[in-house]
């Protein structure tokens, strides 16, 4: 009962005030932070080597983006020319598997290792931290 009162209070009032955009940014990341540990993590129960276990990790991470933003008719963030997301999601996702190899329990590597990637999401959003562009080849 109170999940539905908070969704409907919820649902009236963001017709009434103006959300900035921006603000959505902030779940964005937090989930992109959970589902690349969670898929890295899996990933290496299941014995993948480390490559392939961090690319897991970047793929769940990164697909759920995908997901959220294609019902809503938006071209997903990680299509577009903007601040760090996969990068963040995989310095995250080695960082999990070298401190798991490193002797650090699954736990606290998880935590060490989300707080790598939202920390990096975060402040790449705020100081517009890019990855470089591929440049267009020069005409003969």
């Amino acid at each position: 009962m109170t999940a539905l009162g908070t969704g409907l209070i919820t649902f009236f009032i963001a017709r009434l005030l103006p959300v900035p955009p921006r603000l959505f940014l902030i779940p964005d990341a937090i989930g992109l932070t959970l589902f690349t540990i969670v898929g890295t993590q899996i990933a290496l129960q299941w014995h993948a080597r480390w490559l392939a276990a961090s690319l897991m990790g970047v793929i769940t991470g990164v697909v759920g983006g995908v997901l959220r933003d294609i019902p809503c008719n938006d071209v997903p963030l990680v299509f577009l020319q903007g601040e760090l997301y996969a990068t963040a999601a995989w310095v995250g996702a080695l960082a999990l598997v070298g401190l798991q190899e490193l002797g650090v329990p699954p736990v606290s590597a998880a935590w060490a290792a989300m707080a790598i990637v939202l920390v990096l999401r975060l402040v790449a959003m705020r100081f517009h931290i890019t990855p470089p562009a591929l440049g267009q080849p020069e005409a003969p």
